[in-house]
């Protein structure tokens, strides 16, 4: 019987993932304030625009998954990916960097076991990682940033798991300090993979180590300007190969994706991405890809 879980690469057709759609939790004005966002979800309208979102996947094939149970407390479960990694034989369950997002892990892991998906290992101690610092560049390596959410012990213990599953190099990517501690700065926040030789890039805050690994591999990029950083413009959710989901309003970067033969798919997302700060991939965990 074929496995209904596993993930090596980040492009390779997207079977089935794990949303949360909006709930009470996602207005708390407390936690806002704590975060400093730029204002408050509409929550009827945060619904609205995630239920768009997930009509977008289920007409490509996707069959979505919803995390159901979260911590009463926070608001941030709306960005599954940072909970979890999912590797071709299993999840592997995320600390978060950030105190206020700490106990979302827990009720991730929860949804995951519930599908039948082994936890193969959970992160503790003072290691601290965020699945947006974290991607398969391809099925032969994995890349983890080093940002102040995912910090050298993380890396330490994830390398050692994942030495059972990549056969070329776990590579540690060091990120820029860009606004600081209280800003969020994910290694997915600057690139997106989007077929096994082409990539969404904003190369004024990539690493030069990652530039030249993408040199190195053969990756064509596509470069985000800098007008639509902010934008999500370098935060595009592969589907397929080039094929894309991204937030609209990102001309150029889509313009861009057009000349490389991409298929772009969009979605408004004012609640669900632009003030909460999260692009399609931050609100997605694929758990299988074929």
């Amino acid at each position: 019987m074929a496995l209904s879980y596993g993930v090596s690469d980040e492009y390779s057709p997207l079977k089935r993932v794990l949303v949360r759609r909006p709930g009470p939790e996602f207005q708390d004005m407390d936690e806002y304030r704590k975060w400093g966002y730029p204002g408050i979800p509409d929550l009827a309208l945060a619904q609205r625009e995630h239920d768009q979102f997930t009509d977008i996947l289920r007409a490509e094939g996707v069959e979505v998954i919803y995390q159901e149970q979260v911590h009463p407390k926070k608001r941030e479960p709306l960005f599954t990916r940072d909970a979890s990694i999912m590797t071709p034989k299993g999840a592997i369950i995320c600390r978060p960097g950030h105190p206020l997002r700490r106990g979302e892990e827990e009720y991730a892991a929860r949804t995951l076991a519930s599908l039948g998906i082994p936890i193969l290992y959970t992160v503790h101690g003072e290691a601290t990682i965020d699945g947006g610092d974290t991607l398969w560049l391809d099925p032969d390596t994995f890349l983890i940033g080093h940002s102040y959410r995912t910090n050298h012990a993380a890396f330490r213990q994830i390398k050692t798991v994942m030495e059972g599953f990549v056969t070329e190099r776990v590579i540690q990517i060091p990120l820029p300090h860009y606004e600081g501690r209280d800003h969020v700065l994910h290694l997915m926040s600057v690139i997106s993979p989007v077929d096994r030789d082409l990539a969404v890039v904003y190369p004024k805050l990539a690493p030069i180590i990652l530039l030249e690994l993408l040199e190195e591999r053969g990756i064509k990029t596509i470069a985000v300007p800098d007008e639509e950083f902010d934008t999500l413009g370098p935060n595009v959710l592969a589907i397929a190969p080039r094929v894309v989901v991204m937030h609209s309003g990102n001309p150029v970067t889509k313009q861009r994706l057009l000349e490389h033969g991409c298929r772009v798919l969009e979605y408004r997302g004012q609640q669900i991405s632009l003030i909460p700060m999260g692009g399609p991939t931050c609100l997605t965990r694929p758990i299988l890809r074929e």
